[in-house]
């Protein structure tokens, strides 16, 4: 009993200390920044509105004229966490809060276990865990956290596909399929791309190692393969078909430019940041060559002594260099342009022309560092004659390093910038207010304390090794202080947390019926509510349609249309509006046109009663009261009157799903596309009911595979527990 209650401690410790290295995020005294609150935060409310009212989370009508809420894998549609919150209360600032600690805490306890199962001492594996979910990338992509949820579960899908494969474990085999459904439903896709490869091409080393030794042994290894590859396909099947299906309307699906897969490398600048982070955190107008969230890339001085140590030592195995090669050739991706390696990809391998932030591949090559300096602390754990001598050597030369960085940025006035220092941590800004040369001065202090601490440990302390993972933790966790307010919390915030809050239930609260206001009239700043943090993509949450907002998932006919002339004349009309004539495509950027008739559509074809038509005229004054217009989850209803037979059309975006009735008889065969991306019909005189439905009918058949799968395999989870305790 005891023996089993030991066994979670770690996940004590890795909760304890998510927590306490963002404390201000854990005790709900701030929020993140940037894009989390402007982008990933409205996306995610939107999901969980829609499962709270009984929905499946399929259509956003409010940015950009509409888009596939479940085709966008960073709205978080089908992360299971997004759902879990949903049970409880819709997404807002603290359940963020929560989101972004527990995937801190994965980080580091999936890297625990990753170091055990490789055979690493405890105490290099707590080293690796604190190390990983403090490195410089979960503190300096926090305002992009979905950029985190990958690389945070990476470790532990790569924990159980070892185990599936050494231990030929099926149980191991399931759980690395939901985990891997884990990194593709929440993350980032340039973060799911390279874990996927990271997963394939450890499992091909596998292989080849394997083989060499045993050759008889493929037709186990292709048997459990495919209890890996199957589950997983069956889990994400909702992802993967959703996407499929966005894919003929996604403007990046072709892939994208080399100039944007290159944006926002970790620049060669920005390698000061392994033994000075803070240094990536002072004034802003200096040019580091990147995004300062792009830039970090600290991962404790101690596993950099133990790298350092490891190559001035002798018995090196063929992992370690592996280890070693891998970790250097992911920096080099995330340098970008200033290496070939990342064009090389971007030609080559297949989806790597489909992200940008090449600064993302920083991650796996810390993780890749961090697993490397374990096996050389674990080693050295293991003799009993080890006398510390190299080791010794390295934190010398790493002093003395410091001390000179000290005397080269010591400042004019030492008591002037000890004063500023302090009044910005109490009052932080947003960015600290110095320049580079005093972050670098206040941080090689903190360096030369750190590893004080270390020297005084080998002298005073009998067995100084094992207690690496409490000094770790205090170089982590001061690190992570000092980088907080420029890159993670929001700090330029006028008011606290709780108040903030109140403003977004404000905005959300009660109904909010279509305003039947003209579409460029909806822009955020006139839609009479404030929340603190968001300003582009407020449409969401006031339920007003809009065509702009923030989000990198627009239809390519949308770009085709907002490049056109007639684009800004276009938007002076309500979300459903009536016309008499269609005019052929080839005639939409006439100046008159353009300038005086906002009604106006132009479409290649018109489909009226079934049969296409080169153009159409009606025969005017087709209506004057403007149509009933009702925005409901995944569907647009309109009550219209037509004084003479004329055209409706819908301010969204065409996409095939689209179903239409009109007066409960379908006429989806009828809707034909106008403007580039919109949606019209052809009515009759009279009064109509319109209903536009959004139904993807192969993303439910999937979802529905999914759950099932899901279902089977933690009934398969539960037997296969059952079996060990009671046979």
């Amino acid at each position: 009993m005891r023996k089993r209650i030991l066994s979670y401690l770690p996940l004590l410790v890795f909760l304890v200390l998510a927590c306490s290295f963002f404390w201000p995020l854990a005790l709900m005294q701030d929020s993140l920044k940037w894009d989390a609150l402007d982008a990933f935060l409205p996306w995610r409310r939107a999901v969980t509105e829609s499962l709270r009212a009984g929905h499946l989370p399929l259509w956003n009508p409010f940015q950009y004229l509409g888009f596939p809420l479940h085709s966008d894998p960073e709205c978080g549609a089908w992360y299971p966490m997004v759902w879990i919150i949903a049970l409880f209360r819709n997404y807002d600032f603290y359940t963020q809060n929560l989101e972004f600690c527990f995937h801190i805490f994965i980080a580091g306890y999936g890297t625990f276990v990753l170091a055990r199962s490789l055979g690493q001492h405890i105490a290099a594996a707590f080293v690796a865990g604190i190390c990983y979910m403090s490195c410089g990338f979960f503190v300096g992509n926090a305002q992009n956290f979905i950029f985190l949820i990958g690389p945070a579960w990476f470790p532990l899908a790569l924990f159980y596909l070892r185990r599936a494969l050494i231990l030929r474990s099926r149980a191991a085999a399931l759980k690395t399929g939901l985990v891997f459904y884990l990194i593709l439903s929440g993350s980032y896709p340039g973060a799911s791309i390279i874990a996927l490869y990271g997963l394939a091409g450890y499992a091909l080393y596998f292989w080849i190692t394997r083989f060499r030794i045993v050759p008889a042994f493929n037709k186990q290894y292709g048997k459990m393969l495919l209890w890996i590859a199957l589950p997983a396909l069956a889990f994400s099947a909702v992802v993967w078909v959703s996407v499929y299906e966005a894919l003929p309307y996604f403007s990046r699906a072709g892939g994208i430019s080399y100039e944007l897969v290159s944006e926002n490398s970790f620049s060669p600048k920005a390698f000061i940041s392994f033994l000075l982070p803070f240094a990536t955190s002072g004034l802003e107008a200096y040019d580091w060559g990147s995004g300062n969230c792009m830039i970090n890339a600290y991962m404790g001085l101690i596993p950099l002594l133990l790298i350092f140590e490891w190559a001035i030592s002798g018995g090196k195995t063929k992992k370690e260099w592996l280890l070693l090669i891998t970790a250097i050739l992911l920096m080099g991706l995330a340098m970008g342009p200033a290496l070939p390696l990342r064009y090389w990809l971007f030609r080559f391998v297949p989806g790597m022309d489909l992200f940008r932030h090449t600064s993302i591949f920083r991650v796996f090559a810390l993780l890749a560092f961090m697993l490397l300096g374990g096996f050389r602390l674990s080693r050295m754990l293991e003799q009993k004659d080890y006398h510390f001598r190299n080791l010794k050597i390295c934190l010398a030369l790493l002093l003395l390093v410091f001390v000179i960085i000290l005397i080269a940025s010591f400042p004019p006035d030492l008591s002037e910038l000890y004063s500023s220092f302090w009044e910005e941590y109490m009052q932080p800004t947003g960015f600290w207010n110095l320049d580079v040369s005093s972050c670098i001065f206040i941080q090689s202090q903190v360096q030369v304390v750190i590893i004080l601490m270390l020297l005084v440990c080998l002298f005073v302390v009998k067995k100084p090794l094992r207690i690496l993972p409490f000094v770790v933790a205090i170089d982590m966790f001061l690190a992570v202080q000092l980088n907080m307010p420029s890159t993670v919390t929001f700090a330029l915030a006028q008011n606290p947390l709780a108040e903030r809050e109140q403003q977004l239930l404000d905005a959300t609260d009660g109904e909010r019926p279509y305003n039947n206001q003209h579409i460029s009239d909806n822009e955020p700043g006139k839609l009479g509510v404030h929340v603190e943090g968001l300003w582009r993509n407020l449409n969401i949450f006031c339920k007003q349609p809009y065509y702009k907002g923030y989000n990198s998932f627009q239809f390519t006919s949308f770009n085709t249309y907002e490049n056109s002339r007639f684009f800004s004349t276009g938007m002076k009309n309500k979300l459903v509006y009536l016309s008499d004539t269609c005019y052929p495509i080839k005639l939409m950027e006439d100046s008159v046109a353009v300038a005086y008739h906002p009604q106006n559509l132009y479409a290649a074809h018109a489909m009226i009663q079934h049969h296409l038509v080169p153009l159409y005229y009606g025969k005017g004054n087709v209506g004057s009261a403007p149509p009933e217009v009702t925005i409901r989850e995944n569907e647009i209803d309109a009550v219209v009157e037509l004084k003479n037979e004329g055209l409706l059309t819908l301010l969204q975006n065409y996409h095939k799903n689209w179903k239409v009735t009109v007066d409960d008889q379908d006429r989806t065969a009828d809707l034909f596309v106008t403007n580039h991306t919109l949606m019209s019909l052809a009515l009759d005189k009279g009064q109509h009911c319109v209903r536009f439905i959004y139904t993807p009918l192969k993303t439910l058949i999937a979802f529905w595979i999914s759950v099932l799968a899901a279902g089977v395999s933690l009934l398969a989870l539960l037997w296969i527990s059952y079996r060990k305790r009671h046979f």
